[in-house]
């Protein structure tokens, strides 16, 4: 089992991660 303390920096780095690749989709014009 995977304890919580690891996966709120896990939420937070995919957070950043989909915020990066929908910014970059945006600039490039593409889905």
């Amino acid at each position: 089992m995977i304890p919580a303390n690891y996966m709120q920096p896990a939420k937070q780095a995919m957070k950043e991660v989909v915020r990066k690749v929908i910014h970059v989709c945006g600039c490039e014009g593409q889905l």
